[in-house]
């Protein structure tokens, strides 16, 4: 399966750590990791299965496997990506061939 092209993957999502690793208090780490060639899809979230974590998100994050360029954030983390500000719900990787990744979705409201 090829890689999702750098064109569709137009945008840097900076992210930041929850603090003390799982902070409920909405309390983040000062310092953002970059995480270039990136896509929000301000839609609503296809992959969200379960309908009270659904209502809370308002986008979905593409990450490439192979174009995306930094480490991801995991769920609970703060996503600035232009203009939107919210908060990583869901992380869903999903493989090509065999138990290679080919992208992963976060779910962000």
């Amino acid at each position: 399966m090829r890689p999702i092209p750098i064109g569709l993957l137009p945008s840097t999502m900076t992210w930041y750590a929850p603090k003390g690793g799982r902070s409920m208090a909405g309390e983040f780490e000062d310092e953002g990791h970059e995480v270039e060639h990136v896509r929000l899809d301000r839609s609503q979230g296809s992959t969200v299965r379960d309908a009270s974590v659904r209502d809370h998100v308002a986008g979905t994050v593409y990450a490439d496997a192979a174009n995306s360029v930094g480490d991801l954030p995991p769920v609970g983390a703060r996503v600035v990506i232009g203009g939107f500000d919210g908060v990583v719900r869901t992380s869903q990787t999903f493989y090509g061939f065999g138990d290679r990744v080919h992208h992963t979705e976060l779910g962000v409201g």
